[in-house]
């Protein structure tokens, strides 16, 4: 389902959907998990988050561990590279 907009991505998909069914071709949508790689002002860099995790470990003493579940890091995330 769409995010409440109107977002300007919406009116690129409408825009995409109606040309594929004109012209017969087919098309997908992928929606990354996370966006890595410098990217101002954005909430989803992951790699941000991991790094800050990373040096407030080294800055206490502690082992670099994940801090989530046994689910969590054997589920399949995506990622995306910000300049894509």
């Amino acid at each position: 389902p769409r995010f409440l907009g109107p977002i300007f991505y919406n009116d690129q998909e409408d825009l995409l959907y109606e040309d594929a069914k004109r012209h017969g071709y087919a098309w997908t949508v992928l929606r990354p998990d996370a966006v890595i790689g410098l990217s101002f002002g954005s909430p989803m860099n992951m790699l941000t988050g991991v790094a800050v995790y990373a040096g407030v470990c080294r800055h206490l003493g502690v082992p670099l561990r994940f801090p989530g579940t046994l689910k969590a890091w054997s589920a399949l995330h995506q990622a995306t590279d910000a300049s894509v």
